[in-house]
């Protein structure tokens, strides 16, 4: 994916996230946590927080997007990638709050 592409969906996902985060009513304190996961990972994660917000990025485009979005709010990724032939899963950037469970 082009860089412009990638800068137009960070941005993007920043806007869902900012409206997110008042249609919840996220306190002061709440923040996103950011993580790149594989798509049992991603399960996981929305049984257990409410809301998650993810977005499908091939395996070679995540790392530039992950950048990109981490740098729009201030927060580094946590990665969750296999070892194991990665390339053959999607990739997600996942989106969650730690105070917010389901």
């Amino acid at each position: 994916m082009l860089s412009k592409e990638l800068n137009a969906r960070a941005k993007s996902f920043l806007s869902e996230l900012n409206n997110a985060r008042h249609e919840y009513s996220f306190a002061n304190d709440d923040e996103w946590s950011l993580t790149e996961c594989t798509q049992a990972k991603k399960v996981t994660i929305e049984k257990e927080f409410y809301p998650v917000l993810s977005v499908q990025c091939g395996f070679e485009d995540l790392p530039g997007f992950s950048s990109m979005v981490s740098s729009l709010v201030n927060k580094q990724p946590e990665s969750d990638l296999t070892k194991s032939n990665p390339s053959k899963d999607r990739i997600f950037l996942v989106a969650y709050c730690l105070n917010k469970k389901a």
